[in-house]
């Protein structure tokens, strides 16, 4: 498999095939098939580029953490769950609930969270039963 960076020319409509894609840049040969396409996004590859899908990054929560079980956590770990969160996984029908606890498995933990006026704030993080952690820190520890 190839990963290639191509310009979408146009998108033909065909009787038998359906929709077919007009590429240009491709560097493999004519008739090899493509697996995946996906939208370039300009703000997380190359600012200066120029794309068609989405031209800007998404809007970002800041993240509170105010629960002492999140400090021991690793700094990689704790990178992770921040940036997951300032994304907001919430399911979009409920965000009309302000003090709603929400939560969300990263990094082999739950996550428990609150949104309320572009603040995410953790409300926990315990280890997740089915993670494997478990196992893997009883193993650290003899």
């Amino acid at each position: 498999l190839g990963l290639s960076l191509v310009r979408l020319e146009r998108v033909e409509m065909r009787q038998k095939m359906g929709p077919v894609q007009h590429q240009v840049g491709l560097d493999l040969a004519d008739g090899t098939p493509v697996f995946d396409v996906k939208p370039y996004l300009p703000y997380a590859e190359a600012p200066q580029a120029i794309g068609g899908f989405a031209a800007e990054a998404p809007e970002r929560l800041e993240v509170v953490a105010g629960t002492p079980d999140f400090e021991p956590l690793p700094p990689r770990t704790q990178r992770v769950i921040r940036d997951a969160l300032s994304l907001d996984p919430r399911p979009p029908a409920g965000r009309s609930e302000p003090d709603r606890i929400y939560g969300v498995g990263l990094c082999g933990r739950e996550v428990k969270f609150t949104v309320s006026d572009g603040v995410c704030r953790i409300v926990s993080v315990c280890q997740a039963a089915d993670s494997g952690l478990s196992e893997v820190n009883r193993r650290l520890k003899a």
